[in-house]
């Protein structure tokens, strides 16, 4: 990843394969958002790590990302019983 986003083409072939890999590029790492009743906004990055230690290792002061909305139920599935921990009973 790091050879990609110094545009080097890279010495093997990624598993699955990419239709194409653009120079200098990474795809949007996906961050979810909730946002509490209360007007607490949270975000998580539960995917991405490899991609972020590429930026971080290339100096990349931007990170591509995607971000998603998400409900407190759709959230539980990331967190489990952690949730209300996490963001609140509310």
């Amino acid at each position: 990843m790091v050879q990609t986003l110094k545009s080097e083409t890279p010495n093997y072939i990624p598993s699955p394969a990419p239709d194409t890999i653009t120079p200098g590029e990474l795809p949007p790492v996906d961050v979810l958002y909730y946002r509490s009743p209360s007007g607490k906004d949270f975000f998580f990055a539960f995917g991405g790590c490899h991609r972020l230690q590429a930026y971080e290792k290339a100096q990349v002061e931007g990170v591509s990302c995607k971000v998603l909305r998400v409900t407190k139920p759709m959230l539980k599935v990331y967190l489990g019983g952690s949730v209300d921990v996490i963001v609140g009973k509310e």
